[in-house]
């Protein structure tokens, strides 16, 4: 029986490298690969060699033999992909690495520890050999970024990733500056003085705006925001004594919509289970969230989440989870898209099957479509939610979306936008606000869009292109990176930095003492994991930002001490 590929999948490609009959798809040479939700294992190729099973860093993969029921859907969600699939290679510029020497290694600074920045130092790493240093910088005094606090806290499949990061920290050519702000601690020009290159993969942290009146009352907020609040970051304000109301409108149907509708609405076994900060499972376990809607402006067929987020919730026995039929009207063309894309039909059908369950439960999530939000109501906090209803009509060849002239209103006190992630700007580097990234051509960053290419500086992940793919898809992303900076380094682009590590560590000394190296982290994780074992959970994160640069400072203090 073939090996399936399940929820948990990040796409990194890891699998795709050592499966001897070339039946996981699409591989990272493949254009599929850029889009794609997943990869899926060919059940009529696969010969259950089970050699991709060690490979998964997220341990996805499954013998059909040992499929969990929850996962059994999974099965023909992987054989549906390859019905008319058709796999198109990418263009792939492969050049052996130019030779670097260990006696006077390349120095990479990377600005960003989450996925981009993880996989761009593993790269740099695996071709640089004894002639590479690499040192990451994280304003936070926490690695890994998005995949410990954006990945949502009940995932714990996925958040499996890290280990594969955390074996940078015992790699003696790379150095972790946590709790090091580009800016205010050290700025890009001087960065730029003390290494041949520098990698901006700082994501895009910020949150897209609806543009709406009333958008700025209190009660309403980025869904980011609440992802923060929930998953214990550092940065996020935590409101003492705050109640969650028992209706909740979450604007976009994305696979971030889908994460905080599903933390709402959890039991309180299912929260005590993640890794959820503490203060959150305390007021989430109460169970006042009674209806979370997700509201969407095009019609069920564009729902941005994906088809695993999508069974997923479609699972759960614990609430009602609501489609209106009426909602599901689609045009010809958009019928006639279902009938060529097994993918899409999947996506639908389970939206429609959503849609003939009975409503029996106290606790609900229910999606709304072809609804644009137009302004939040209220007067001193969000009282509701006005929405333009729409239509999805057939023009020519396509479908387009326009207004119907009517509207609606949801009453809510809480609205969580949902629309898109947003790169920040750096202080002392080039941004485009048109499209919230760094400029880049290719990898490398530009002064401007359009503009001329400033050496030695390149981008990776959502700061680069945006905030699109999933996890895995920064992996390509880094390689490409990393493959222009060694065709600089072998043209000779790149110019030997002016200062040395050493006086790098003294800058750093007198502007931050509190720099969080790796051994500082992995005092933070272990307290943490301790906690967790304690207290039955997976762990239990610490949120203060002062509290984690003192077990930080403790760990270096009793090494200092013991020397």
């Amino acid at each position: 029986m073939a090996h399936v590929i399940t929820q948990a999948c990040c796409a990194d490609g890891a699998c795709t490298t050592v499966c001897p009959v070339d039946c996981i798809h699409p591989t990272p040479a493949e254009r599929e690969y850029l889009v794609t939700e997943m990869l899926y294992i060919d059940p009529d190729t696969c010969i259950d060699c089970g050699q991709c099973v060690p490979e998964c860093p997220v341990d996805a993969i499954y013998s059909g033999y040992d499929l969990p029921d929850h996962l059994a859907s999974y099965a023909a969600i992987n054989a549906e992909y390859f019905k008319g699939t058709t796999l198109g290679d990418v263009p792939r510029r492969v050049a052996a690495p130019p030779e670097l020497h260990e006696d006077q290694p390349l120095r990479v600074a990377i600005v960003g520890s989450g996925p981009a920045g993880s996989y761009s130092a593993h790269e740099l790493v695996e071709v640089g050999g004894s002639g590479i240093r690499v040192d990451i910088f994280d304003r936070l005094p926490t690695p890994f970024g998005l995949a410990r606090l954006g990945v949502a806290p009940d995932h714990l499949g996925t958040k499996l990733v890290m280990r594969t990061f955390s074996e940078l920290g015992a790699d003696p050519r790379v150095r972790f500056h946590l709790n090091t702000e580009i800016g205010r601690d050290i700025t890009v020009e001087e960065l730029r003085e003390h290494y041949h290159a520098v990698f901006f993969t700082h994501g895009a942290s910020s949150s897209r705006r609806l543009g709406i009146e009333g958008e700025d009352l209190p009660g309403s907020h980025a869904a980011t925001q609440f992802v923060a609040w929930y998953n214990g970051h550092p940065d996020s304000p935590k409101p003492r004594g705050w109640q969650p109301p028992s209706h909740v409108v979450v604007i976009g149907n994305g696979n971030v919509a889908i994460d905080v509708a599903r933390q709402l609405t959890l039991g309180p076994e299912h929260l005590a289970a993640s890794d959820m900060a503490p203060y959150a499972v305390d007021v989430l376990s109460r169970g006042l969230v009674k209806d979370v809607t997700v509201v969407g402006r095009r019609s069920a067929l564009h729902a941005a989440c994906t088809l695993p987020e999508l069974e997923a919730l479609a699972d759960r026995t614990d609430i009602d989870v609501v489609v209106p039929p009426e909602d599901l009207v689609l045009t010809d063309h958009e019928l006639a898209a279902v009938r060529e894309s097994g993918m899409l039909r999947l996506k639908y059908e389970l939206f429609r099957t959503l849609s003939e369950r009975p409503h029996t439960r106290e606790r609900s999530i229910t999606f709304r479509f072809l609804l644009t939000p137009q302004r939040i109501l209220g007067e001193s906090h969000a009282e509701g939610i006005e929405l333009a209803r729409n239509r999805m009509v057939s023009l020519g060849d396509r479908t387009v979306l326009e207004p119907t002239g009517e509207t609606t209103v949801l009453p809510t006190n809480l609205v969580l936008r949902s629309v898109g992630y947003a790169g920040v700007e750096l202080p002392g580097l080039p941004f485009d606000e048109a499209t919230m990234t760094v400029p880049t051509d290719g990898a490398r960053v530009l002064t401007e869009p359009g503009g001329e290419v400033i050496p030695g500086l390149y981008s990776a992940g959502w700061v680069k292109r945006g905030p699109s793919g999933v996890m895995g898809t920064n992996k390509l992303d880094a390689q490409g990176t990393v493959k222009v900076l060694l065709d600089d380094v072998r043209a000779g682009r790149i110019a030997a930095p002016a200062k040395s590590l050493d006086d790098l560590d003294r800058l750093l000394r007198q502007r931050q003492p509190q720099v969080v190296p790796w051994q500082g982290w992995q005092a933070i994780e272990a307290h943490e994991l301790a906690h967790g074992t304690e207290t039955g959970r997976p762990r239990v994160k610490v949120t203060s930002r002062e509290a984690l640069v003192e077990f930080a400072a403790a760990r270096l203090s009793t090494e200092t001490e013991e020397q």
